[in-house]
């Protein structure tokens, strides 16, 4: 029997065009996203694979190169003077193994007479069969007939896709998967999860490329860990930016007397917790070290992944965040420190909260060399940096991790560095931000945790 689902594809752009002079200067971005839903999971997975810009016409050029990921396109375009043009080939690609038929083209724009928008090389009634893929072209351009300044200086436009099922096509539903599912698939050998031997009833992914891709928020992320309470500690794919871990002078107290660098423990006097989960007002800023006052205010990277960066978020998103316990306990550079000292220095202290990083253990666990056995072996410089080497954390980029540096005189934490080394630094440093959260335990996904077909949550 056909199972025929509805599936809307929005396609969306916010244009502000600012106008200087008679023959002005245009600066707008334009926003695209897909939106897709359907009850027999990874079936369906429709989205943007490529953006590109051609015919440009007259001193049009991209302001920012175009970017996209899974559902999201963004370009941004400078305009010069009246008659220039540009045009974006969006490409869209139909990676299930359903097809899809396109039922109905939405247009619909705010009319601005100084801009002009159209859509092109799609029609109704045209497939996307599985496996295949289709262009929709985006032409902007700024009027040849404009002569004046015009009132108004912001357009809109946007394309709505229908699509739907092709009749003829079904598939028989998928068995929602369940975390108790993805332990069913441990490995002892290669990419893939593994039993965490460090911890009883958690498990990791581990190696260059294991199938623990996940779709959320609409975005690609990573599945780290299967914890023992059932949640999926997951990590962003891409970084959302760089960024200091706190700047220069922000808190004041005991504990950030060195704060001209900034100040490096994660949580407040009011947030900070010790081992047993009791709240804390002092801790040492290095092992074995003085308690000194917290301060009373959270650390910036903490207050912009929970308050800026988590509002970014869907509801539905939001939703299926579980506000877990994380370690943030200081960490030695210590020679002969094995991992298993390492996770019990995290452990010392601990944050309840919503988004937060990495642990520099969980990078030294994601590799499968072995020589890569603790935080120490991972940073050594003589040793090669051998915990970049089968590691799907490794970013070739310079990143923070949550982990303050166990240090009598210096604001520094632990970071992944761009040659693969674990590492620490002033945390007044801009480095790279990859959101780390947990889902809740009660998740329902579909999919086979690919980066073609990822875990999609149900």
């Amino acid at each position: 029997m056909t199972q025929r689902k509805k599936n809307n594809i929005i396609i969306g752009s916010l244009c502000a065009v600012v106008l200087l002079m008679a023959v002005g200067y245009a600066a707008f971005q334009s926003v695209l996203n897909i939106k897709g839903t359907s009850t027999i999971g990874s079936n369906w997975n429709i989205l943007i694979t490529n953006v590109t810009s051609k015919n440009i016409v007259g001193s049009a050029s991209n302001k920012e190169e175009p970017t996209w990921e899974a559902l999201t396109a963004t370009f941004k375009t400078n305009l010069v003077s009246p008659g220039d043009s540009i045009e974006y080939d969006i490409t869209i690609e139909n990676r299930g193994n359903l097809n899809a038929v396109l039922d109905k083209i939405t247009l619909s724009d705010s009319n601005n007479p100084a801009i002009k928008f159209t859509s092109s090389g799609l029609e109704e009634g045209s497939e996307l069969n599985a496996g295949s893929s289709a262009v929709l072209t985006v032409k902007v351009e700024y009027l040849a007939s404009v002569t004046e300044q015009p009132e108004s200086t912001e357009g809109t436009f946007t394309v709505t896709l229908d699509y739907s099922q092709k009749e003829g096509t079904s598939v028989t539903p998928n068995e929602p998967i369940t975390p108790d599912d993805l332990i069913t698939k441990v490995v002892t050998t290669g990419d893939g999860l593994y039993e965490d031997p460090t911890e009883t009833g958690r498990y990791i992914y581990r190696g260059s490329s294991p199938s623990n891709y996940i779709t959320f928020n609409d975005e690609t992320w990573r599945i780290i860990s299967i914890e023992s309470d059932g949640t999926l500690k997951i990590v962003r794919n891409n970084s959302v930016g760089a960024r200091a871990f706190e700047e220069a002078n922000v808190r004041t107290a005991a504990y950030c007397n060195y704060n001209v660098r900034g100040c490096n423990v994660w949580g407040s006097n009011k947030t900070m917790l010790n081992s047993a989960g009791e709240n804390i007002t002092t801790m040492p800023t290095q092992i074995g070290g003085s308690a000194l006052s917290l301060p009373s205010e959270e650390s910036q990277i903490s207050i912009y992944l929970n308050n800026d960066y988590y509002n970014t978020l869907t509801q539905l998103s939001k939703s299926q965040i579980n506000k877990h316990l994380w370690n943030v306990g200081l960490l030695a550079y210590q020679s002969g420190q094995t991992l298993t000292t390492d996770l019990a220095q995290e452990a010392a202290y601990k944050w309840r909260g919503n988004i937060g990083l990495i642990n520099a253990t969980d990078y030294i666990k994601a590799s499968t060399n072995t020589e890569c056995t603790s935080v120490y072996s991972g940073s050594y410089k003589d040793s090669g940096f051998p915990c970049k080497n089968n590691n799907y954390l490794f970013k070739n980029d310079n990143y923070w991790t949550m982990a303050p540096q166990s240090h009598s005189s210096s604001p520094v934490a632990w970071s992944v560095g761009e040659l693969g080394r674990i590492d620490y630094f002033y945390v007044d440093h801009n480095y790279n931000i990859y959101p780390t959260l947990y889902l809740i335990s009660n998740i329902k996904l579909s999919g086979e945790g690919t980066n073609d077909n990822p875990y999609i949550i149900n």
